[in-house]
C-alpha cells in the first residue's frame, strides 16, 4: 500500500473511491452528499485540499482530508472503501494525516466529526491523545408515527430567514451552548464570533446541506 499527498491526485483516480462513500451516507444517514462531493472534487481540481490516499495496486482504497481555521485543523473527512481492509488502512491514513498537520507551526488545536463508514479508529485516535464522545444518529419514520404532537405556544411566530438575523442568532447559539459538551467537540460554540461562523457556513456552504429559508 502506498500513501500519497492528495494534492498529488487527480479527481479521476479517486472519483469512484468517492461515489462509494457517496452512497454511504445517502444508505445509510439518509443524506445526499453530492453538494459536498462536489465542493471536493474542485478543491481536488484545483490541488489545493491537503489530505493523504491510500493506493492498493494503482487504485484508490481511502482517503482523509483536513482543512485549516485560523490555528485550528479540521479533519474533513476519513473514508476507506468496505472492499479492502479498514483496520489496517484507516488507522494507517490516519497516522499520515496528523503527522502532516502536527508539523504546522501555530497550529492548537484539531477536530475531528468523523463518519463511521471507515471501521473502527477510536483505538488509533485515543492513542493520538483525542478525547472521543459517542454521538448517537436517530431516524424516524414520520408515515408510522402517529402520537399526539404538541401544538405552537401562543406567543410563537415563524418568520422566513433574513439575514439580519444572523447576530441574534449566533448570540442564541453561543448562550445556548455554555458548558455544553458540544463546546469541547466545536469550539465554535464558544463564543458569538466562533458561533456566527458556524451559523455562516451551514447556510451558505453545500457541504451542509441544502438551505431553505
Amino acid at each position: 500500500m502506498n500513501i500519497v499527498d492528495l494534492r498529488q491526485t487527480t479527481v479521476r483516480q479517486i472519483e469512484p473511491l468517492l461515489e462509494e462513500e457517496a452512497r454511504h451516507w445517502r444508505d445509510e444517514l439518509h443524506w445526499d452528499y453530492r453538494g459536498a462531493l462536489e465542493l471536493i472534487k474542485r478543491f481536488l481540481d484545483a490541488h489545493a485540499l491537503a489530505g493523504c490516499v491510500a493506493f492498493e495496486n494503482g487504485v484508490a482504497v481511502g482517503y482523509s482530508f483536513y482543512v485549516l481555521e485560523d490555528q485550528k485543523g479540521l479533519i474533513g473527512g476519513l473514508y476507506v472503501s468496505s472492499k479492502f481492509p479498514q483496520d489496517s488502512i484507516a488507522p494507517r491514513l490516519l497516522e499520515e494525516l496528523l503527522v502532516s498537520m502536527r508539523a504546522i507551526p501555530h497550529l492548537a488545536r484539531i477536530e475531528a466529526q468523523l463518519m463511521p463508514f471507515s471501521g473502527p479508529v477510536d483505538t488509533p485516535l485515543i492513542g493520538q491523545g483525542f478525547h472521543l464522545y459517542t454521538r448517537q444518529f436517530m431516524l424516524l419514520d414520520l408515515h408510522k408515527t402517529h402520537e399526539a404532537k404538541a401544538g405552537a405556544s401562543a406567543g410563537m411566530r415563524l418568520n422566513r430567514w433574513n439575514d439580519r438575523y444572523f447576530e441574534p442568532c449566533a448570540k442564541l447559539i453561543y448562550l445556548a451552548y455554555t458548558n455544553h459538551v458540544d463546546g469541547e467537540i466545536n469550539d465554535q460554540y464558544r463564543s458569538r464570533a466562533g458561533a456566527l461562523k458556524f451559523l455562516k457556513n451551514i447556510i451558505l456552504l453545500p457541504g451542509c446541506g441544502q438551505f431553505v429559508p
